[in-house]
């Protein structure tokens, strides 16, 4: 009976996830403000629904009362987040806000299957993120001093990147925390902050220089703590907020110079490089992951093979942090996954 309910659970899901992505294209169609939030409102039913009929699937599964209580407060927690931004937040784009929701929820549900511990630690972590999101914007209006920080930012962002490079733990080849803790995590939002400071009044290239010999001191650390994926973050980010300050598309035609050069100039770039380009071939080293995650993709084809019937939890490391869209996939199919892209 509980292998019917699965599949026809998955189907239900992707239908759902299905009529919620058509729903956000009608938003730039519906120009009536009361069709507006009818339809803002269908969005947040469908998603409750969907969470509704993922962790009953995940509980009968599992049988473990605690999948009942995280689905309880993650209820909770979206019905108070959604209430909260329409009362502090009237000009809020509502349409953002429900994607938030649902992205989340999406988080939450396949964490909760994959690792119930890693589940609530995040919800955890979510729930207190989003609490600091609901001020940060006062703050920034009344906080002007903020701005005036350009080098301090600076300052935080390249000592606790390279208290890392020297003291951090390595994990899977690269160094990437202290304690638990990822420092480039809060170093991206020092990081952003330091941009924007040094770029909201004075776009002249003797400034962009000093922010891309600033940014290029992030990478740097990072490529040397072989923390790869983070240094890409960092490049995008300094290369998009150079292009908003400046508007000057050359700076990205830079970025695409830089890219190349790190390739020649760093042995584990190209090996991430050949990793992407041919995995297979190095299906026993740096394609491993890669290989593992487009197998499990292919498993779960178009419709996927149902919440707790994937077996990504065992075939790929570390599933439930770098590679848990493969595991999305698995279960949740192909399509679902196009929609939540």
């Amino acid at each position: 009976m509980i292998n019917v309910i699965v599949e026809l659970s998955k189907y239900l899901i992707l239908v759902l996830m299905i009529l919620y992505t058509l729903q956000c294209f009608n938003m730039f169609r519906i120009k009536d403000a009361q069709d507006r939030r009818h339809l803002l409102a269908k969005q947040v039913m469908l998603m409750f629904f969907m969470d509704l009929t993922a962790f009953t699937v995940i509980y009968l599964n599992t049988l473990d009362f605690r999948v009942i209580q995280y689905y309880l407060a993650i209820t909770v927690f979206f019905a108070v987040l959604q209430i909260l931004y329409r009362l502090l937040y009237k000009k809020a784009s509502l349409l953002l806000i429900n994607n938030m929701c649902m992205l989340l929820s999406v988080g939450f549900i396949i964490l909760c299957r994959l690792d119930m511990t890693k589940a609530v630690r995040q919800f955890v972590i979510v729930a207190a993120g989003s609490a600091i999101a609901l001020i940060v914007p006062i703050l920034i209006r009344k906080m002007r001093f903020l701005r005036k920080l350009t080098w301090v930012y600076a300052g935080i962002g390249i000592f606790l990147l390279g208290v890392v490079l020297v003291m951090g733990m390595t994990t899977y080849g690269a160094k990437l925390s202290i304690m638990g803790v990822q420092p480039s995590e809060i170093v991206k939002i020092t990081f952003v902050f330091f941009l924007a400071a040094l770029l909201q009044k004075d776009t002249s290239f003797k400034n962009v220089v000093i922010a891309t010999v600033i940014a290029g001191a992030h990478v740097l650390i990072l490529v040397l703590s072989r923390d790869l994926g983070s240094a890409l973050v960092f490049f995008v980010g300094y290369l998009v907020m150079v292009y908003v300050a400046t508007k000057n598309p050359g700076y990205l035609g830079l970025g695409s110079v830089a890219a190349v050069a790190a390739y020649y100039l760093f042995g584990h770039v190209r090996q991430r490089v050949v990793a992407w380009k041919d995995p297979m071939s190095v299906y026993d080293q740096e394609g491993y992951q890669i290989v593992q995650s487009l197998f499990a993709i292919g498993t779960g084809g178009w419709f996927g093979m149902g919440l707790c019937q994937g077996a990504s939890k065992g075939v790929l490391p570390v599933v439930e942090e770098d590679f848990v869209f493969a595991a999305i996939c698995e279960e949740l199919g192909i399509l679902f996954a196009i929609c939540l892209i």
